[in-house]
C-alpha cells in the first residue's frame, strides 16, 4: 500500500483488526523486520508497518535526520487519522518514537521501545568503535547520521503520557546506566532485558517471546 506523507510516497502494509499498532524498523531495515510477528499482533490489533523514509520502497531523499524521521512518523498518523495508537518501535524506529512522544506527550498510549538509545554517549565503546570502521569504509549516510546525530535528553519524558515498556538484549549495544535514565524518567516504564540476546537476535523468538508483547499492550 501507498500513502503520500510529508511530501513523499511511503510504502506500508496494514493486516488485522483492533486497536491501531504501528511497527517502526531500525536503520538500514524495512518493513519486513516484522515479518514473523505480523500475524501474531494482528490478532488483536489493526497493524501498520511502514518502511521509513530512504528504506525500503518508500521514497529516496536527501534528508537524513532523525527529526524528519520523527516528523515523518507525525505525518503518517495524522494521515490515517490513528487517535492514541500504539507504537513498537525498534532500534531508530524507538528513537523516532521516543523523539514525537517528546513533542506530542499524549499521542500515543503505549509505547514499546526495542534497542533504542538516547544517544552516541550511550554506546559501548567497542560497539561504537566497530561501527566507525564501517562508516570510514562505505561512507554510509545513515551511519554517519547515527554517528553525529540524536541526542536525546531523557529528562523530557517527564511529560509523556504513554505506559512504556524497555526491550533490550542481555548483550546489547548499549551502556546499562543508560535504561537506569530512561526508567528514572519515564513516568511509567518498565524494562525487559531478554536473555541471551543481543542488539536484534530476540526477533528469532517465537510467540513465547512476542506474547510478553502483546500482553503489555492489551493490559
Amino acid at each position: 500500500m501507498k500513502l503520500i506523507a510529508n511530501q513523499i510516497v511511503f510504502h506500508y502494509v496494514k493486516q488485522g483488526a483492533g486497536p491501531s499498532l504501528i511497527l517502526l524498523h531500525g536503520s538500514g531495515e524495512n518493513l519486513e523486520l516484522f515479518q514473523n510477528q505480523m500475524a501474531l499482533f494482528a490478532r488483536s490489533f489493526t497493524v501498520y508497518a511502514f518502511d521509513s523514509r530512504n528504506h525500503g520502497k518508500t521514497e529516496k531523499t536527501d534528508d537524513y535526520t532523525y527529526e524528519t524521521h520523527a516528523s515523518d512518523l507525525a505525518a503518517w498518523i495524522s494521515e490515517l487519522k490513528l487517535e492514541h495508537p500504539l507504537i513498537l518501535g525498534f532500534s531508530d524506529g524507538a528513537i523516532s518514537a521516543m523523539m514525537l512522544a517528546i513533542s506530542q506527550p499524549t499521542l500515543f498510549k503505549k509505547m514499546v521501545l526495542m534497542g533504542g538509545n538516547l544517544g552516541i554517549s550511550d554506546w559501548k565503546e567497542e560497539m561504537l568503535a566497530l561501527v566507525k570502521v564501517e562508516y570510514s569504509e562505505n561512507g554510509d549516510r545513515l551511519l554517519k547520521m547515527m554517528l553525529e546525530q540524536q541526542t536525546i535528553d531523557a529528562k523530557n519524558f517527564a511529560t509523556i503520557s504513554a505506559k512504556v515498556l524497555i526491550v533490550s538484549g542481555e548483550f546489547d549495544l548499549f551502556v546499562p546506566y543508560m535504561y537506569e535514565r530512561m526508567l528514572s524518567n519515564f513516568k511509567d516504564a518498565s524494562h525487559l532485558i531478554v536473555q541471551g540476546c543481543n542488539h536484534s537476535s530476540y526477533f528469532d523468538k517465537g510467540e513465547e517471546f512476542f506474547g510478553e508483547i502483546v500482553d503489555f499492550l492489551e493490559d
